[in-house]
């Protein structure tokens, strides 16, 4: 109760400054490899910064500086005209640099009527000066196209850094993590289908990556409930800390968002936010080894990376964010009235978790503000999730695969260039494949460090960054799906499983509806800007932008969630036939998912289309799980009691309201004030060189806050399970308003709403009963007296309050009874009500069958006499 009181009470657990400490041995990358017994694959150290073709037809020969695409990946002749018997023979040619700004897109431009995209330029003419038309004296010319960066002085952009030739008509397709260019270059009426193919990477400088560790944190000391995990410094630093020696030319790079999820020991997670970013390295900490590594012996041109960091239990990026671009930008300020160790204390002890009265909280750090809201009371789980990110970054066709893959329990690694998109997919993935759960491994966002469990031989979701693919090659059976590229690489040994392996009728429909609202989205994004670098780059001073841009993409990520909740309720609808309700004593086997659900009727039950799907998916362990928790009591049963109401409304074919988490609009407001200079010397300026590690003599000792209500709603085993649910009650007054208009039928509801009320009081009753099971037994006889009126219940909350009563004292039997009464009504148990029931009948002793086996013997001797007797006479 302690651990969920500080939860309530506090939005942060911890505050923590990760970077670099001691330079006295660098991180071999060959260490790493051996490690994690990979391959090591080189890696181009210079991007691309021009393309031009040659005609071999007419002699051209590769220009001085540049390098042939001579070949494609199968070693045929990477000819762009390959297979055409009129056309000239091209073949493209590149050059690497630094001294123009790289190359960050290559397209196919037709000429004729088409627009050329905005930023993009054309190959006119080879090097040698001839036409560069790919199609040269036919119709329509075909030429190659580029796009550049803005500056040649940009760090850490991104840039084409390989490019390669596709034919895919000889059944070749690009490597893992290139991006192939879907229009063709040979439009010759005979010839193979040419593509072309490029890798993005981050341009970096030269760097040396070391040993990254805590520099600083708040509060000092770990807190009783939670102790600060020692792989933090892992998830802030993935690649550990980076020293890097910059030309003079260089453009500071922005500093980089991302976040992160840990799993504790409990199941509970713990969520991170950190905000990455380079400062200059001290010159103390400048050794020989970097001497000869950079070439340079001025040390004013070296940076590090370091990194400022949130943990807490509740995912509130946009707020966690907020608060570090703003602590990042005091520290880079002229001068401060306020010290960090204020701001940061401030946060941390004096900002409460919005309470129920006050579900908005406005913030304040001098002149800036931010509104934090209480999440909503809804019964799906709490995750870090980005729908939006999800659906823009995959696509549609995608987005269901990779439903399909989770559903399977397949080994799925995410990988990107922009951490930041990783977490929010990752856990958009698992919230998508609701309400089963992800038992297996699951790392978001994994460090190098334990990049080692892609070997593990169990299924997985992990995320990591695409410059793991930079230095290894991961393992065969994985099944990789790049966010850059929108592409999904299955293992050499597997056969692709997609989304067509679901059933075609409600999957078609589906997939209507995702590319419904993913053109929805994208016309979003193309108003709201350039929203894909505000993915990852936070900007000192971002713009503020349309609040209703923002409404719209907030009903888009809403209507994303409902669709695939939706496809999860059409796949497992019925299921509750299915279940097996004990009903005798337990044996050994009662916890055996095959003794409480009929899993070859569920399979026979399903379209004969879909087979290889639901055969692969009740053999996963997030299914044997599901069934287990949907039988027993569990802390998710408020979340199967909304799934099953969900199903209820497609068996019945009732239009589906989509899910809306932004009912409330007007929000009682609670103001918190910026940190005041209480106790700070008088007219003293802070002025900071760097992002400061903590001052012990500046922080404030914690204050309590205001003792609000308890955040009870994410807990359901507190709230109370034997209440209604919100379908229930939302039932019973659709129910009332319809029968108000009847005076017989309005009376019926009212004595119903009279046994509903004695129900309530019934557990009260029993507890001051000298004889709980004569109160019970009372109960009982209600129950009959109700279904011999007739009087059927508009909800189950009297038969669920007998049912947990008889788990409380120990009467099996009587629960077996409650449920034949509820089957000969016609209502089928919840997930709250069957689970009670089940542990009535599993968890408690049964009577003895030495009573009835003697009075069936008896009965069978009597019997026995009086049919002899009847052959006598």
């Amino acid at each position: 109760m302690a651990y969920q009181s500080r939860r309530a009470q506090r939005i942060a657990d911890y505050f923590v400054m990760v970077g670099l400490q001691n330079t006295d041995s660098p991180m071999q990358e060959r260490e790493c490899n051996e490690t994690l017994g990979n391959t090591v694959v080189p890696r181009p150290t210079e991007p691309i910064t021009d393309i031009t073709v040659i005609c071999r037809s007419v002699g051209e020969d590769v220009p001085p500086g540049y390098t042939c695409v001579e070949n494609t990946l199968s070693g045929y002749a990477a000819d762009l005209n390959y297979g055409s018997f009129r056309g000239f023979s091209y073949y493209l040619c590149f050059r690497r640099g630094t001294d123009e700004p790289p190359i960050t897109d290559i397209s196919v431009y037709y000429g004729g009527k088409e627009k050329l995209p905005s930023g993009y330029q054309i190959v006119k003419t080879t090097a040698y000066g001839r036409s560069a038309d790919l199609n040269y004296k036919s119709k329509p010319s075909t030429f190659l196209a580029f796009r550049r960066a803005a500056s040649a002085g940009g760090h850490n952009q991104l840039a084409i850094t390989s490019i390669g030739v596709v034919l895919s008509s000889k059944g070749e397709s690009p490597p893992h993590t290139f991006h192939i260019v879907k229009r063709c270059l040979n439009k010759s009426i005979i010839g193979s289908e040419v593509h072309l193919c490029y890798n993005k990477a981050i341009v970096q400088a030269r760097s040396i990556r070391y040993k990254a560790d805590v520099l600083s944190r708040y509060p000092l000391k770990d807190h009783s409930w939670f102790a600060l995990p020692d792989s933090v410094v892992l998830f802030c630093l993935p690649m550990g800390a980076v020293v890097e020696y910059w030309s003079d030319h260089a453009v500071h790079p922005l500093p980089m968002f991302s976040t992160f999820a840990l799993t504790q020991e409990s199941g509970d997670k713990v969520y991170g936010a950190a905000v990455t970013f380079y400062e200059q390295l001290p010159s103390d900490m400048w050794t020989p080894y970097m001497e000869r590594v950079f070439k340079k012996s001025d040390p004013k041109q070296a940076y590090a990376t370091k990194c400022i960091c949130l943990l807490s239990h509740w995912p509130f990026f946009d707020t966690f964010r907020w608060f570090l671009r703003n602590l990042y930008r005091i520290s880079v300020s002229a001068q401060t009235e306020i010290p960090i160790e204020r701001y940061v204390t401030h946060f941390m002890d004096a900002v409460p978790f919005p309470p129920p009265d006050r579900p908005q909280i406005l913030l304040q750090m001098g002149h800036e503000k931010h509104y934090l809201q209480r999440p909503v009371d809804s019964p799906l789980p709490l995750s870090g999730a980005s729908f939006i990110n999800f659906l823009r970054c995959l696509g549609p066709e995608n987005s269901l695969t990779l439903l399909c893959l989770a559903l399977t329990e397949q080994k799925i690694l995410l990988h990107c260039r922009r951490p930041a998109l990783l977490t929010s997919v990752a856990e958009a993935l698992t919230s998508i494949i609701f309400p089963f759960e992800w038992q297996c491994p699951y790392i978001p966002l994994c460090p190098v460090k334990l990049a080692d469990v892609l070997n593990a031989p169990c299924p997985f979701i992990v995320g990591i960054d695409s410059k793991y693919f930079d230095l290894y090659r991961p393992p065969l059976e994985l099944t990789c799906v790049d966010l850059d590229t929108n592409t999904i690489s299955y293992g050499a040994e597997k056969r692709a499983i997609t989304w067509k392996i679901l059933p075609k009728k409600y999957a078609d429909v589906v997939l209507k509806q995702l590319r419904r609202i993913h053109q929805q989205l994208l016309q979003s994004l193309e108003n709201q800007g350039n929203l894909d670098s505000l993915s990852y780059a936070v900007d000192i001073a971002p713009l503020e932008y349309d609040v209703t841009i923002k409404r719209k993409l907030r009903s888009i990520s809403s209507n994303i969630q409902h669709i695939f909740l939706a496809i999860q309720a059409i796949l497992l609808r019925g299921y509750k036939r299915f279940l097996l309700p004990i009903t005798k004593s337990p044996s050994s086997d009662v916890y055996d998912a095959r003794s409480l659900f009929d899993f070859e009727g569920f399979l026979k039950s399903r379209s004969s289309g879909a087979k290889k799907f639901f055969s692969q998916l009740v053999k996963t362990q997030l299914f044997t799980r599901f069934i287990e928790q949907r039988s027993f009591v569990s802390p998710v049963d408020v979340q199967f009691a909304f799934f099953d109401d969900y199903i209820n409304k497609v068996e019945n074919g009732i239009s589906l309201t989509e899910l809306d988490d932004h009912k409330q609009k007007n929000y009682t407001t609670l103001v918190i004030p910026s940190p005041d200079t209480e106790g700070l010397p008088e007219n003293k300026k802070y002025e900071y060189s760097s992002f400061p590690a903590l001052d012990e003599s500046l922080l404030v000792l914690p204050t309590k806050c205001q003792d609000y209500q308890l955040d009870l709603m994410y807990s359901p085993q507190i709230r109370g399970n034997l209440l209604r649910s919100q379908a229930e009650r939302e039932e019973a007054a659709e129910i009332a308003r319809k029968q108000s208009k009847s005076p017989l039928l309005w009376a019926k509801y009212l004595l119903r709403s009279c046994y509903t009320i004695w129900f309530m009081y019934l557990p009260a009753y029993v507890k001051v009963q000298s004889s709980p099971n004569r109160a019970l037994k009372k109960g009982f006889q209600v129950l009959l007296q109700m279904q011999t009126s007739k009087l059927h219940m508009q909800d189950e909350f009297c038969y669920r309050s007998m049912m947990h009563l008889c788990a409380v004292y120990k009467l099996p039997i009587l629960a077996i009874r409650v449920l034949l009464i509820m089957r000969a009504v016609g209502i089928h148990p919840n997930a709250v009500t069957y689970g009670y029931y089940n542990k009535a009948v599993s968890e408690n002793p049964w009577p003895e069958k030495t009573g009835p086996k003697l009075w069936s013997l008896l009965r069978n001797v009597v019997t026995a006499i009086a049919i002899f007797r009847s052959f006598l006479k």
